[in-house]
C-alpha cells in the first residue's frame, strides 16, 4: 500500500507528463526487447536519485546487464565486485552508488549532481517531500 505522503507529494500534471514521455521513447526493437532511449533513462534516474534522497538512502547497489555499463558509470554507479553469471538473467554486473558522494559526481559531470548537491546543502526537515528540481 502506497504511503499518503507519497501519493500526494506528486503533481497530476506531472504525471500526465511522466506518461506521455513514456509513450513517446518507448520503442520495440526488431527482436521484440523493449527499448529504452538514453535521454529516458536519464530522466528516470534523476527521478529515482531525487526518491532516494529524499527517503536518506546512502548507497544504492544494483544489478545490470553490460549494456547499461557505460551510462551507468557517467550517472555515477561503480562496478564492486566481479561480474557473476546469474541463473535466469545471464551474465549481470553489480554496481554501487554512493548518494552522497558530491564531488565524485561533480568530478563525472554527473547529471545527478544538482540533485545531489542541493540534498547536501539542504537542512533534511526541508527535503522532505521535494520533488522537483
Amino acid at each position: 500500500m502506497l504511503n499518503k505522503t507519497r501519493t500526494q507529494s506528486v503533481c497530476p500534471n506531472q504525471m500526465d507528463q511522466s506518461n506521455q514521455l513514456v509513450r513517446k521513447k518507448l520503442r520495440q526493437t526488431p527482436g521484440s526487447s523493449t527499448f529504452l532511449s538514453w535521454d529516458f533513462f536519464n530522466l528516470l534516474m534523476k527521478e529515482l536519485f531525487k526518491i532516494l534522497r529524499t527517503e536518506k538512502m546512502d548507497v544504492t547497489l544494483m544489478d545490470c546487464d553490460e549494456t547499461f555499463k557505460l551510462f551507468l558509470r557517467k550517472i555515477g554507479f561503480q562496478q564492486y565486485i566481479q561480474k557473476f553469471l546469474h541463473p535466469e538473467w545471464g551474465l549481470t554486473l553489480p554496481v554501487v552508488m554512493y548518494n552522497r558522494d558530491e564531488d565524485y559526481f561533480e568530478a563525472l559531470e554527473s547529471p545527478l549532481y544538482p540533485i545531489c548537491r542541493f540534498f547536501n546543502r539542504v537542512p533534511p526537515q526541508l527535503s522532505q517531500g521535494f520533488n522537483c528540481i
